[in-house]
């Protein structure tokens, strides 16, 4: 089967198992979900609101993740209240044991002291990674995993997608129109793998980062 660790869909034409991305609001699905607050909802919506829907939503027995949250330093919202709301996520995160999703752009050494200040003790995912295979070394040393999405044809993208250890690697669908399996194929074929070798390992991580969740959904 196929994973797609992070997703805006909530269906596509192949069967795979998804990590639907809540938008701020929706109700709770029976699939599984992640649910959090995205820097770029700060200045749109009531934040005790926000938080008060996180907090339910994680009660489910569906919200796998928490996220897509994090800090982004090309929007115009005060970047101490996106820090704070980060902080929330992370101590949320070690408090209810769920794995955390960041959405972070320009911002990585902060959502970096922020984790390594909290100690939350919970798989954290960088997804939609776009920054240079230094960076995700760094991340990848202090023991995050990299997730990485639509392919694009560029020399610095496929270093990443070649430099990345597959078990520190998700790969992920994020808002595009793409379907996940084309995403594999690509990547296997960057990688010079067999895309069942990359099944394999997508297979390895998700246990690693989702536990007993995705064998209930996936078998031993």
């Amino acid at each position: 089967m196929w994973i797609d660790f992070h997703t805006h869909q909530s269906a596509g034409l192949l069967p795979a198992l998804r990590l639907y991305n809540l938008p701020a609001g929706e109700s709770f699905p029976t699939a599984p979900f992640s649910i959090g607050i995205h820097p770029w909802w700060l200045d749109q919506q009531p934040l005790d609101k926000l938080q008060n829907w996180v907090k339910e939503g994680l009660r489910s027995d569906s919200a796998w993740a928490l996220g897509e949250c994090g800090m982004d330093k090309r929007i115009a919202t005060d970047p101490s209240l996106q820090r704070g709301i980060a902080q929330w996520h992370i101590e949320l995160a070690a408090e209810c044991r769920k794995p955390l999703v960041f959405h972070c752009v320009k911002a990585h050494n902060e959502l970096m002291q922020l984790v390594q200040n909290i100690r939350p003790k919970v798989p954290v995912i960088f997804h939609g990674f776009r920054g240079s295979h230094a960076l995700a070394q760094t991340l990848i040393d202090r023991g995050f995993y990299i997730g990485i999405g639509l392919p694009r044809p560029t020399a610095a993208y496929q270093q990443l997608v070649r430099h990345v250890p597959l078990d520190r690697m998700t790969l992920e669908t994020d808002d595009g129109q793409e379907d996940i399996a084309h995403i594999y194929a690509y990547m296997a074929e960057l990688k010079r793998i067999p895309i069942e070798q990359l099944m394999i390992a997508m297979k390895q991580n998700a246990l690693a980062i989702f536990g007993d969740k995705i064998k209930s959904v996936h078998g031993s």
